[in-house]
């Protein structure tokens, strides 16, 4: 229970930071999508297929609160956990190769 709690903290700070505090500094006007990070380790380190339900509203909450156009960042939360969680069952989760390379797709993704 502590564990649903730290997340979901953790995914309304981040959307707070992305959406208010990045766009004002300069320097972190093109900072690609951190949330996404927080798609990428829910993906990687559970397999349930009910976190799409989290992912969806992660996506949603974003779409909300950011000027892109609507679905956007649900679409692209929903296609990378859903790849992430394809690419599962081929490549060993820890593998060294596998984690930058999928965190480097899905960067390109959303951007």
């Amino acid at each position: 229970m502590i564990k649903f709690f730290f997340h979901v903290f953790l995914s309304l700070s981040l959307i707070v930071i992305q959406t208010s505090i990045l766009p004002s500094i300069p320097l972190f006007s093109g900072c690609f999508d951190i949330l996404l990070i927080v798609v990428l380790f829910l993906s990687l380190m559970f397999s349930n297929f009910t976190l799409i339900a989290a992912v969806i509203i992660l996506g949603w909450s974003m779409d909300s609160l950011s000027d892109a156009p609507l679905g956007l960042y649900t679409i692209t939360y929903v296609w990378v956990f859903l790849l992430v969680q394809f690419l599962k069952r081929f490549v060993h989760r820890g593998n060294i190769i596998f984690i930058p390379s999928i965190s480097a797709f899905s960067v390109v993704m959303s951007n």
